[in-house]
């Protein structure tokens, strides 16, 4: 799924629930296994500063296809205030190695 359809979806969902979406935090060209990464830095920042209450994310495997690294970084946020949610997907999918479903199928 291309990051254009990736943003739409998390578009979508935020507009659903009524989320202002105050922008995006990626680490492109990343293999996500590790915490320390500047795109997640940089969401655990905003809710820090209290510009965020909500990180959206695709599917936990865009956090990280570590499940360990996932449940760190959703500690991480909830310590801060704040809490993760994921468009599609769930935990079990990840630890099973599979991959979610898309709401759209790619153009």
């Amino acid at each position: 799924m291309t990051v254009a359809l990736q943003r739409g979806d998390i578009e979508e969902y935020c507009r659903a629930r009524g989320f202002d979406l105050r922008g995006w935090c990626e680490d492109l060209g990343s293999d996500g296994k590790a915490l320390e990464r500047p795109g997640l830095a940089a969401a655990l920042a905003a809710v820090r500063d209290g510009g965020a209450a909500v990180v959206v994310a695709m599917d936990y495997s865009r956090v990280s296809p570590n499940l360990g690294v996932v449940a760190a970084f959703e500690d991480l946020v909830q310590a801060a205030g704040g809490r993760l949610e994921v468009v599609g997907g769930s935990m079990d999918e990840l630890y099973a190695g599979e991959r979610p479903t898309p709401k759209r199928a790619p153009e």
